[in-house]
């Protein structure tokens, strides 16, 4: 049942991406994460959809419009003035919810609280991580409050509030941890088979 419910939401993404005009299905994809969030007190699980908007002329993506669509299939606007995102995850139990972000050639990260995203419609980000002159990519939310990410830059000067230049940048990619609570940045080192997901657990 939980498929279905699923597969027709997806559906009507996909149906609602092809209905806008100056969407364009072969520039970029619709994304979705799921999330639980509050209506009225009640507990409800549904989809953040964001529906990419490209420049009809150099088909650029320009902005990018969030929806909410609930098992219902009812869809509403939660945002409309986001840039152009290309990823978006919700943490675990869908407290925050992180976008990648681009701009002028440059990605960055955004988390803001899911429910006050919902609540307000206002995008109000919690934190923010700025690789900048690096670049910085999602991989997955370890729980509800811990982001794995991967990057080409040592993003845990910033701890110490450091700025970062060029020579701070990786000979390869490093994955890091970053801690919603106290907003640190932890570099985990390089291991293989077991050792690797164990470091990534604790």
């Amino acid at each position: 049942m939980k498929t279905l419910v699923c597969f027709l939401l997806l559906w009507v993404c996909l149906c609602s991406c092809r209905a806008q005009n100056s969407f364009r299905p072969t520039d970029y994809h619709c994304l979705t994460t799921t999330i639980c969030y509050k209506e009225d007190g009640e507990k409800q699980t549904g989809l953040f959809f964001l529906m990419p908007i490209s420049d009809g002329a150099d088909r650029n993506l320009k902005q990018s419009h969030l929806f909410l669509l609930n098992k219902k299939g009812n869809n509403s606007l939660v945002y409309d003035g986001l840039t152009a995102v290309y990823e978006l995850q919700a943490s675990t139990q869908s407290t925050y919810t992180a976008f990648l972000t681009v701009g002028e050639g440059h990605p960055w990260i955004e988390i803001v609280q899911t429910q006050s995203l919902i609540d307000s419609h206002r995008f109000e980000p919690f934190a923010e991580i700025q690789p900048y002159p690096g670049n910085v990519s999602i991989i997955k939310w370890l729980d509800d409050k811990r982001l794995l990410i991967e990057s080409d830059i040592d993003l845990s000067l910033k701890n110490q509030q450091q700025d970062l230049s060029e020579k701070n940048m990786l000979d390869q990619p490093s994955q890091f941890i970053f801690d919603m609570q106290n907003k640190q940045f932890l570099r985990l080192k390089k291991k293989k088979g077991a050792d690797a997901r164990n470091s990534i657990k604790h």
